[in-house]
């Protein structure tokens, strides 16, 4: 249409013209005709030129009866135009804009699990600022916050500011003034219907996350609206990838951030807060000292104006705004209560805090048509019709000072599956009511509330605490009344999921089985929310919170944190999926369970009439408990203790584990996996199904590799290194785990299949570790050489005696390996 009116305005044009030069035409040739007059006639009007991009008259612009939403700036709706009217006490701002999928394209989701590609996944964000930039333009500029000046100091400001310098990400002309409101018209449409990092995704998650290339003429802006602390776009883009076309729904909340940032608390490595560790900016003081802090994410509750006394003489007071979370319309209903109550079990945290009703869920009233789950005024648990088994705690912050300015909660529908698993294999074998092929209302419903409750602990600021359930014994996970009263680990946010460790003689109810918001949750709201008198300067508040953590965690050991982003855990009493202060213990009463859920497997999980798939994905399930427990063990070996400190109690941070749990581990791997668990077989569902033995048998050999390596040899040596004839010394270990895995070689008897692949992996490893180690300066390639000519003497000595034909070739096949490995160098005069 708009093409139709330039077309007639040039033909206009071109008219006019052609006019103008007939007239001048008659004019001319009237000239010869016509003598010329005493008074030359007055020459036409010229108009005034207009220099291209020239700001025009604001009414001009914006005309009357133009469709305006008003907000922290003006929307303006022209035609298919959006103008945005910039007050002059907006430039230099700080904005937050994060963006999100409001529908995603159909027929796609990204091969990486997922990612960005489900309706409300978020794909990026930034903070920015608008800036005048020269004579009638304006200029977005990206904030970046990773340097800063702690002190105020004018001069250190000023020498920061010259090496920091915003980049440019667009320049708009400025298309009106409006003198009267004292601001500026810009035109950004085109940009935020563009590919662009700002209003678009995150530049480093593009080629993980993008799916093709942006199609401009198949993209376009559906609708713009402005509130008083927002902005939300909403966009229909169009992206191609060869012959694929995939179009979806975007929105962008544009969020006006506080004039001054609300004030920050430190990070803590005692206290597991989520922040940018290990740092998230460099300091700079004033005395020439540079350092990485870190601030805790956290929302931003305080006292209303009147009850700030009362908070701080220790009365509970209510928030000025409290955490809301409102229930996604989309969820189902049934389990809409268990979600609101895995919300509000969080309030006697924050009343340990100062706050009452400080955190509540709420549904959304059906009378509100307006609501929208984008709209970053609401925090929202969203639910997801989608295939992956998760749930997400997220949130977004002020890059500024951490606060959490907005929460959108994902939880997936096929989390119930996952959940279905974990609560019947850690606990099927001590409650009645999970043994069935589907569980009841109630208990997935409380299942889906200890869900709700972790991934809310993750949205008001907490990592995870995989360190938590060291805190408690193996006798207090057994005892009915203790587990009860205090349940298996005391924070909801480690990965213990539920008490494995309980037998069925304990009779423990679910009390006692379940996760529950713990003395470590409590305590860590607190020390994250609690507010200390505004007569305390920086150093002073910095020095009461560091005396009130080391005195706090120093007398009780259950307020431990045990950091939860180790995937090597190469710290076993911080490791995921485990129990107690003796994982290796607990791993065996787990097994114990296990071997009365596989018993039962086909009883307890298969409908009539159905397939045996469901039952052998569970099987499945069965083995990675089962390998959870062996790699618990592991971890053992060469491992380190690690207890996050600060030089206030001089406490020690690192530490050895101990000789006997070490040996303790090896034990239990010779017993419980290198001697065959004959107990995971099931002939009949191998039948029936696509399962098979050769999991167990992909767990034998990682876990073997992992033992005769390199690394592990290192960690062991330093061990021997720093604490001497304390350490489990790699002679020692090699011996163990030598004599556990040919037994049957060292003292004579059949060789089963199994066994002798396992005796297999193990010579390779150990061939392979020759020539690695040969110019390595410990003692490691000694000792793998003196094991190796160890076994090979063994195994000739064993085929001289009556043989089976396959222990035989087996025997002689391990002599060919062992001899080609030792002497066939020098046999070649190598």
């Amino acid at each position: 249409m708009r093409t139709y009116f330039l077309s007639a305005a040039l033909s206009l044009s071109i008219i006019a013209v052609c006019a103008f030069n007939g007239l001048a035409q008659q004019r001319k040739n009237f000239k010869k005709a016509t003598p010329t007059p005493a008074v030359a006639p007055p020459a036409l009007p010229k108009p005034p030129a207009t220099p291209a991009n020239q700001p025009k008259p604001y009414k001009e612009v914006i005309p009357d009866g133009t469709k305006t939403s008003k907000g922290f700036m003006l929307v303006h709706q022209v035609g298919d135009r959006y103008l945005f009217e910039i007050p002059d006490s907006l430039f230099g701002r700080s904005i937050f804009t994060v963006n999100r999928i409001t529908k995603s394209a159909q027929d796609w989701r990204n091969p990486l699990g997922g990612l960005c590609s489900y309706g409300n996944d978020w794909i990026g964000q930034a903070m920015f600022s608008f800036e005048k930039s020269g004579q009638d333009k304006i200029a977005l500029k990206l904030i970046s916050t990773t340097d800063r000046v702690t002190d105020n100091d004018p001069v250190l400001t000023k020498a920061m500011a010259g090496n920091n310098f915003e980049p440019i990400y667009a320049i708009f002309p400025v298309k009106a003034y409006n003198k009267e409101a004292k601001s500026a018209v810009i035109d950004l449409t085109d940009y935020l219907n563009s590919d662009n990092p700002i209003f678009g995704y995150l530049s480093g998650l593009k080629m993980l996350a993008m799916p093709g290339v942006f199609a401009p003429d198949r993209s376009f802006l559906n609708s713009v609206k402005a509130y008083p602390k927002n902005i939300e776009v909403f966009s229909t883009r169009t992206y191609t990838s060869g012959s694929t076309v995939l179009t979806g729904e975007y929105n962008s909340s544009i969020i006006l951030l506080s004039k001054t940032p609300m004030k920050s608390r430190s990070l803590d490595e005692r206290v597991g807060f989520f922040g940018v560790s290990p740092a998230d900016y460099k300091s700079y003081d004033a005395d020439g000292h540079i350092r990485n802090q870190a601030n805790i994410w956290r929302w931003r509750l305080e006292p209303k104006p009147e009850d700030r006394a009362r908070y701080f003489r220790g009365e509970l007071v209510e928030p000025a705004k409290p955490i809301v979370f409102y229930i996604d319309p989309a969820t189902p209903k049934k389990w809409v209560p268990y979600l609101i109550r895995g919300v509000n079990d969080w309030q006697k945290a924050f009343e340990k805090a100062g706050f009452k009703n400080a955190i509540m869920a709420k549904e959304v009233d059906p009378a509100d048509s307006t609501f929208d789950i984008n709209d970053s005024r609401h925090n929202v648990m969203v639910y997801k019709a989608s295939a992956i088994g998760n749930a997400m705690g997220h949130s977004l912050q002020d890059p500024r000072s951490g606060e959490i300015i907005e929460s959108h909660i994902q939880w997936y529908h096929s989390v119930m599956e996952v959940l279905y698993k974990w609560y019947f294999i850690q606990a099927g074998a001590i409650d009645t009511t999970a043994q069935k092929p589907q569980f009841s209302d109630e208990l997935m419903g409380q299942l889906i509330r200890f869900v709700s409750s972790h991934e809310v602990g993750h949205a008001v600021g907490l990592r995870h605490n995989w360190g938590s359930s060291s805190t408690t014994t193996i006798a207090q996970l057994r005892d009915k009344a203790w587990v009860e009263a205090h349940g298996h680990t005391p924070s909801i946010m480690d990965y213990a999921r539920f008490n494995y460790v309980a037998q069925p003689e304990d009779h423990i109810a679910q009390s006692g089985i379940f996760p529950r918001i713990g003395d470590y949750d409590t305590w860590a709201v607190e020390w994250g929310y609690r507010l200390l008198p505004d007569t305390l300067n920086a150093d002073a508040e910095k020095k009461a919170l560091d005396n009130w953590v080391t005195n706090k965690v120093g007398a009780n050991k259950r307020l431990r944190f045990g950091i939860g982003d180790d995937p090597t855990a190469k710290y076993p009493q911080n490791q995921r999926e485990d129990l107690s202060n003796d994982a290796v213990m607990a791993g065996t009463y787990g097994i114990k369970n296990l071997k009365l859920i596989k018993k039962n497997l086909m009883k307890w999980t298969q409908v009539p009439g159905a397939s045996y798939d469901r039952t052998a994905d569970i099987y499945k399930a069965l083995v990675d408990q089962y390998d959870w427990y062996i790699k618990h063990a592991t971890a053992y070996i060469g491992g380190m203790e690690f207890t996050p400190g600060s030089n206030t109690n001089n406490a020690a941070v690192y530490g050895f584990e101990p000789l006997n749990k070490q040996k303790q581990a090896v034990a239990f791997l010779n017993h419980e996996l290198f001697t065959t668990p004959e107990w995971l077989r099931d002939e009949k569902l191998y039948r029936l199904s696509s399962a098979d033995f050769s999991s167990i048998q992909a767990i034998q050999k990682r876990t073997l590799q992992q033992l005769l390596d390199e690394k592990l040899f290192n960690k062991l040596r330093a061990t021997e290194n720093a604490t001497g004839s304390k350490a489990y010394d790699l002679r020692a270990f090699l011996n163990d785990i030598y004599n556990g895995i040919f037994a049957e070689v060292i003292k004579g008897g059949p060789i089963s299949a199994n066994r002798r692949f396992l005796q297999k992996i193990y010579v390779n490893e150990l061939v392979g570790l020759i020539p690695v180690l040969i110019k390595s300066d410990g003692d490691a390639a000694s000792l793998i050489k003196t094991q190796a000519k160890q076994l090979l003497v063994t195994c000739k000595s064993d085929l001289k005696k009556p043989l089976g034909k396959m222990e035989r070739a087996h025997l002689d096949d391990l002599v060919v390996r062992l001899d080609d490995a030792l002497y066939r160098p020098m046999r070649l005069g190598k």
